[in-house]
């Protein structure tokens, strides 16, 4: 399953602590179509939306439901940009929680308001993400009419920052199609864009752009198979998330990866390290990606059929996964018990880990849904 960007995003800002946003929250007035107060929670929401990226924990998805439906009751019908920025976020909210209708309502109405008032920032994320949604859920159908709006964004557009979005949401359909070729040189250039804008502007947004870039790029050709060229784009990656504590403990997972891919134990551990190292220090703590992290040394030494060490850290995962709240790390980290007990010979605990996962993979892939099927 590729989760690659389930929460990353080009809409980044200087990130508001809990403290201010709480008092924020506090002083605004109580509703009235305002759009005064409708631009000040629709700012908010943005602040607290790339906080939660970058420090914040799942729960906090919560409040910003909460704080983005209130934007809503002041915002006026024909206050496009705000009334489709806080759909926007609404449907991102309910999408990382993986609720499925409640996700594609808003983001469809997000798209519907951003072409209403030629909020094509908007649009574009907006189209990206229930690309990415509708694929993720299998209905991959869902996604051609946004393709070919993308692709007649893609010619009208002069500016290059807009046109270096739609390139880049692009880039996703090309990678799901398997058109590894038109992805790779469709990232390439959007990885040149965005270092031209690094040199001019030295800003956060354009630098952490940049480093999601070379990312984007690492994941590529990890799905690729070629390990030292995902590293390459990794490690140059790596700089640019110093203060960007969610994202750089996510750029380590995909170096662990393509070391293990690699059978490089030791360099793998490395960055196993560093992601418990970055979370201790710098206040992020993500028990999926704590859960993310050990799987995959977990998926490793059982495909070396090293079972104790398989088991060491899969009992890790599992137990993380379950107290994450992501559904998606949970489901995982339960195949992968499943797995396990199953190469163990232990087909009752098994099958009872295989009819856990079973209800919840049929929400995410259809993929995953008959392995399942087929495993019980």
């Amino acid at each position: 399953m590729i989760r690659a960007r389930l929460i990353i995003l080009s809409f980044v800002a200087l990130f508001m602590p809990i403290k201010i946003f709480s008092q924020a929250q506090h002083n605004l007035v109580q509703p009235n179509v305002n759009s005064v107060q409708a631009k000040e929670y629709y700012n908010y929401s943005y602040r607290f939306f790339n906080y939660i990226q970058e420090k914040g924990k799942f729960s906090d998805f919560d409040e910003l439901l909460k704080m983005s439906k209130k934007g809503l009751t002041f915002t006026k019908p024909t206050d496009f940009k705000y009334l489709s920025g806080l759909q926007f976020l609404i449907g991102m909210s309910y999408k990382v929680q993986l609720k499925k209708d409640s996700a594609l309502v808003y983001l469809q109405k997000s798209i519907s308001n951003a072409q209403r008032g030629n909020e094509l920032d908007i649009e574009i994320s907006a189209i990206q993400q229930i690309n990415y949604f509708y694929r993720y859920i299998g209905q991959v159908e869902e996604t051609d009419r946004y393709i070919k709006r993308l692709n007649v964004l893609r010619k009208e557009i002069k500016d290059v920052y807009l046109k270096d979005k739609v390139i880049s949401a692009l880039s996703d359909d090309f990678l799901h199609r398997g058109s590894y070729t038109q992805a790779v040189e469709l990232l390439l250039g959007s990885l040149t864009t965005k270092e031209y804008f690094y040199k001019q502007k030295k800003d956060y947004k354009s630098r952490i752009n940049l480093a999601l870039a070379f990312s984007e790029l690492g994941s590529l050709y990890l799905q690729l198979n070629q390990n030292q060229n995902a590293l390459n784009y990794l490690k140059k990656g790596e700089p640019y998330f110093f203060d960007y504590i969610g994202g750089r403990v996510r750029l380590y997972k995909k170096m662990q990866q393509a070391y293990l891919n690699l059978s490089k134990i030791d360099s793998a551990s490395i960055y196993y390290h560093k992601i418990y190292t970055s979370m201790r220090y710098g206040i992020y703590e993500s028990a999926e990606d704590i859960s993310g992290t050990n799987r995959l040394f977990a998926e490793y030494y059982l495909s070396k059929q090293n079972i104790s060490m398989a088991v060491k850290y899969a009992e890790i995962a599992y137990q993380k996964g379950l107290i994450s709240e992501s559904k998606e790390a949970i489901l995982m980290a339960t195949n992968m018990m499943g797995n396990l007990t199953f190469h163990q010979k232990k087909y009752n605990e098994a099958i009872q880990y295989f009819e856990k996962a079973l209800p919840n993979s049929n929400n995410f892939s259809k993929d995953i849904f008959a392995k399942k099927q087929r495993k019980n």
